[in-house]
């Protein structure tokens, strides 16, 4: 079988969401809405460079703390000081992982699957020698890559 690496087959299917870090919650709902597929946004400091990543699933704790009574909460977040910590959230910054967690063009598609897979995520972002945001590879470009080496 033939290597697939991630310049084959990223934003064949999707392209990256990006903010800056000092963008409003607001914005965040808006990145999510303008692309359903997409499952994370990266976000880059002021001089464009990637400096964290905010899930879906995350963004959907935010929401579940600003929309639903605190009782019924309550119970479903383990750690109060994280509870508190979503009550403070404003900007991309304060919501966002900081992880460094990326890959590069010349990566194979084994090393992303395995960063996939040890860090729940669905998608990853490309970066430059730079650290700056070139695309992103999500699942469905993994499949891509998997039909791609079997052919």
């Amino acid at each position: 079988m033939k290597k697939i690496y991630v310049k084959d087959v990223r934003n064949k299917i999707t392209k990256p969401l990006i903010i800056s870090e000092d963008n409003l919650i607001e914005k965040i709902a808006d990145k999510f809405l303008e692309s359903p597929i997409n499952r994370t946004i990266y976000v880059v400091n002021d001089d464009e460079k990637y400096s964290g990543y905010i899930k879906l699933t995350n963004f959907l704790e935010f929401i579940l703390v600003d929309m639903v009574d605190t009782s019924f909460y309550k119970n479903l977040i383990d750690d109060p000081y994280s509870l508190g910590k979503l009550f403070t959230i404003k900007r991309a910054k304060d919501l966002m992982r900081t992880e460094n967690i990326c890959v590069k063009d010349d990566d194979n598609l084994e090393k992303v699957v395995t960063i996939m897979n040890n860090y729940s995520l669905q998608e990853l972002p490309v970066i430059d020698n730079e650290n700056r945001i070139i695309g992103d590879i999500n699942i469905h470009e993994i499949i891509l890559g998997w039909k791609m080496r079997r052919s």
